[in-house]
């Protein structure tokens, strides 16, 4: 033992002795490695040593060593770690004994500041890694903050440039803008950008702009925003999200576009020939273009933004003949203000407007494309099931469109509470299973292998009707089983797909099923129709459903539609107020998906929602706890 310890002491004399012999001083002092900075020799480890010390006294001194040699990108960015940083501790990455103690407390961008304006302002318009260093730089001054550089920012910013290469910067410039909050110089350059002519070129800088505003949060962007929302359509997603992110001061607006009193918009609904003399005509090549539009996106939005308080107006509309909110290039129509107005009652979770969808759905009057969506709104809405008489004869009658009927399907099932109220959608599995088992037997009296073909084709088919029909019937088995027991609608919540079948007692309807048993693929499909019935009554609960919000948490980075958009109407309803840890998982699940690009409109609809509960109060901060994982799905 006490050899072995005196070869360790050699170990680490001979060892202190090669760090003494490449540093005469002491290799932990950020000074010894600073006077360094001029020796070209041992630049790598000179530069590596110090942005793994992270002491800020090294900032200025690498500024200078900047300047000096070729700009080099590489100390740029260690100079921006170093000040970006909110203290200096001491014993900070591994080196113990490091003499920087007297740093105080972060960021440290005072001395970083003088060459983070010489990258944004002197760059060469020609030279790619110049160019991005400016934007790094201009990214940096966001962060610092510092109100004598606003004018760098503005320069570069509204600084007009001919090459793609260059909107980089001013795109950049636009977003440190935004960091400024309700700066008024700030979001007055913000505004300018915003409303450059919209071009092929320009968009990016357009849907910067945007996000911009949207990050300083200032009630003076709402009008300029409100404009691009109708004459920037590419960048549609960025301004609808900035609008919900400023949040309550918007609602006020957003109810004067909808009311046709808003004087500014109703100018510019005027200019763009929204809707002037349409009584002599609508569509293309007429002064009828989009007679819609102003109340399809300003009931969109309010939709978005949960505006309770818009409810009665937006349900009194319904009332009015509907308008269409766009036309095609084709010249066909696109969706009613209609259209919009009941989807936002769904989104708002306006389950008192459900005896207004009720008589909606059902007059005559009813435009028959919109119908459909009345009656899924109205399911989701309902509480209970004075409707379902009209939804069994919609769903049964032959004569109705088929959109029509699998709406009233699809409402009936999300609202019977017995078994007695299943019987109309057995019916049509047992009808299913009768075919489908009848061609079955034809099978083995066809005379031909054509014939045989046929037969187990159409047998195949119906099966698969049948399994269609059992999606339904699980969703109202959910709803018998579990009724009004919140414990029951997280059990299922719980469950995964094996458990969800079990539970609710869902037969196989496959040809082979007495020897094989259901598949992955259909325990899966009922799982999804399983929970969204669960989703939709812990909604219609609100806070009394509040036991479930935990679950509601894990379940929110589902990837399937269904259950995600079922998932965040639920805890718009159930979560506290405010609610801190669903700002924390929307956005942690916002950040690790943002990548799929087939998730786009699933992120999009949670950071609406995001922004909903930092309106009502909620706040990042900190990082979120990761919740359990979801059953597979």
């Amino acid at each position: 033992m006490v050899k072995a310890h005196i070869r360790a002491t050699l170990a680490l004399v001979a060892m202190s002795s090669l760090a003494l012999s490449a540093c005469s001083k002491d290799p932990y002092d950020p000074q010894t490695w600073i006077e360094k900075l001029g020796e070209g020799h041992e630049i790598e480890e000179t530069l590596t040593t110090l942005e793994r010390l992270k002491c800020p006294e090294a900032i200025k001194p690498l500024g200078k060593f900047w300047e000096k040699h070729n700009k080099d990108s590489r100390v740029l960015r260690i100079m921006i770690n170093l000040a970006d940083q909110p203290e200096m501790v001491k014993g900070h990455n591994k080196f113990p004994n490091q003499d920087c103690t007297d740093a105080g407390e972060g960021p440290y961008w005072e001395d970083a500041l003088p060459y983070l304006i010489t990258a944004v302002e002197d760059f060469d318009v020609t030279d790619e890694r110049e160019i991005q260093d400016a934007a790094i730089s201009a990214e940096a001054l966001g962060k610092a903050k510092a109100t004598d550089t606003i004018q760098v920012l503005i320069s570069a910013a509204t600084k007009q440039q001919k090459l793609r290469q260059g909107q980089m910067v001013r795109i950049a410039a636009v977003k440190a803008l935004g960091g400024y909050g309700d700066n008024a110089r700030a979001v007055e350059t913000v505004i300018k950008v915003l409303e450059t002519e919209a071009k092929r070129e320009t968009l990016r800088l357009n849907a910067a702009a945007a996000n911009a505003l949207a990050e300083s949060g200032s009630p003076s962007a709402i009008v300029p925003l409100l404009k691009a929302l109708y004459e920037i359509s590419p960048i549609y997603q960025q301004v609808r999200t900035a609008i919900t992110t400023i949040g309550a001061p918007a609602v006020p607006e957003l109810i004067k576009v909808f009311n046709g009193t808003h004087a500014k918009m109703n100018k510019l609904a005027d200019k763009n020939n929204f809707a002037k003399d349409c009584d002599k005509g609508e569509g293309l090549g007429t002064t009828c273009i989009a007679p819609g539009n102003l109340r399809f996106k300003a009931a969109t939005l309010l939709g978005d933004m949960r505006a309770t308080e818009a409810i009665g107006t937006l349900t009194a509309a319904l009332s009015e003949k509907p308008a269409v909110s766009f036309f095609a290039q084709s010249g066909a129509p696109g969706p009613s203000d209609h259209n919009a107005i009941i989807d936002a009652l769904r989104k708002m979770g306006a389950y008192a407007s459900a005896d207004v969808l009720s008589t909606y759905m059902k007059a005559e009057a009813t435009d028959d494309m919109i119908r459909p969506l009345a009656i899924d709104a109205y399911s989701m809405l309902a509480k209970d099931t004075k409707a379902l008489g009209f939804l069994k004869k919609a769903l049964q009658d032959q004569g109705n469109e088929m959109p029509m009927r699998q709406a009233s399907t699809l409402a009936y099932a999300r609202l019977v509470k017995t078994d007695e109220e299943i019987a109309p959608i057995q019916a049509v599995i047992d009808l299913q299973l009768k075919n489908a088992k009848e061609n079955l037997a034809k099978v083995g009296k066809a005379k031909t292998e054509g014939e045989k073909k046929d037969f187990t084709g159409k047998a195949n088919d119906f099966f698969g009707f049948a399994r269609e029909y059992e999606q339904h019937r699980t969703r109202a088995r959910a709803g018998v089983v579990c009724k009004n027991d919140v414990a029951c609608y997280q059990e299922l919540l719980t469950l995964d797909a094996k458990g969800v079948v079990e539970k609710l007692k869902i037969p196989n309807h496959h040809k082979d099923a007495a020897s094989k048993p259901m598949k992955k693929q259909d325990m899966q499909t009922y799982r999804i129709a399983a929970l969204e019935r669960a989703l939709l009554e812990i909604a219609k609960m609100g806070k009394a459903a509040e036991p479930a919000f935990k679950d509601l948490l894990k379940h929110a980075e589902s990837t399937d539609r269904i259950i995600r958009q079922g998932v965040l109407l639920a805890l718009v309803q159930v979560a506290p107020t405010p609610c801190n840890e669903c700002v924390r998982r929307l956005e942690s699940i916002i950040t690790a998906q943002r990548a799929q690009t087939t998730l786009d409109n699933l992120t999009s609809d949670t950071r609406i929602v995001k922004n909903f509960f930092v309106s009502a109060g909620g706040k990042l901060g900190g990082a979120a706890k990761p919740a359990a994982p979801a059953p597979a799905e």
